[in-house]
C-alpha cells in the first residue's frame, strides 16, 4: 500500500508543478479516491512515545485535497478549448496553414495541460515545413538534377517527423 501511494504523490507532485499530457493527469485524478488506506503510526517524538495515533492516510488527504481540487478543476475546465480544437481539425482551413496553425498553438501552449490535438498540430506544422522543402526541391530539379544527399535528407526529416523524433516535438514534451 505505501509503494502504491508513494508512486500516486510523485505522479502527483509532478502533475502538478510540470505541463503534462491530460490523460496522465486525470489519471492522477482517478487514482486519488482509490488510494489504499496505510496503517496508523503512533505518535513518537525525539524517542519519547507519546498518547496518541497518527493516520498517514488521513494527513496525506488534508495535504492534497486543495490542490487535487484545483488540478481537477483545471483538467476539466479546458477540455471545452481542447474540443473545439479537436471538432475544427478536419475542416477548418485555417488550420491547414503555418499562421493558422502557430495562432492554434498559441492558445493551447497557454493551457496547463498538453494535449493529443497540440501534439497532431506541432506535426503538422512540421510536415507543412517538409512539403515547402521538398516543393522548393521539385522545382530546382526541372532545372537540373538534384544530389541523392538532398533527397536522402528530405526522407530522413520524413520519417522523424512521422515517427515524433523532430525537435519541435521533443520541445513540447521535455518535461514530460
Amino acid at each position: 500500500n505505501a509503494i502504491v501511494t508513494r508512486a500516486w504523490v510523485v505522479d502527483f507532485i509532478h502533475a502538478k508543478t510540470v505541463r503534462e499530457r491530460a490523460s496522465f493527469v486525470e489519471d492522477v485524478i482517478r487514482r486519488y479516491v482509490t488510494l489504499p488506506q496505510l496503517p496508523a503510526l503512533p505518535i513518537a517524538f525525539a524517542g519519547i512515545e507519546l498518547h496518541g495515533v497518527v493516520s498517514p492516510s488521513s494527513v496525506l488527504a488534508q495535504n492534497t485535497k486543495d490542490s487535487i481540487t484545483i488540478l481537477s478543476a483545471n483538467a476539466y475546465s479546458y477540455n471545452h478549448i481542447i474540443g473545439n480544437f479537436a471538432s475544427r481539425l478536419p475542416n477548418d482551413f485555417s488550420l491547414r496553414n503555418k499562421s493558422g496553425i502557430s495562432v492554434a498553438l498559441g492558445e493551447l501552449k497557454k493551457l496547463p495541460i498538453l494535449s493529443v490535438i497540440e501534439e497532431k498540430l506541432i506535426i503538422r506544422e512540421e510536415l507543412i515545413d517538409w512539403n515547402d522543402e521538398a516543393l522548393q526541391m521539385i522545382g530546382v530539379s526541372a532545372t537540373y538534377k538534384c544530389p541523392f544527399s538532398s533527397i536522402e535528407s528530405l526522407h530522413t526529416k520524413l520519417m522523424n517527423i512521422l515517427h515524433g523524433k523532430t525537435e519541435g516535438r521533443e520541445q513540447n514534451i521535455q518535461n514530460i
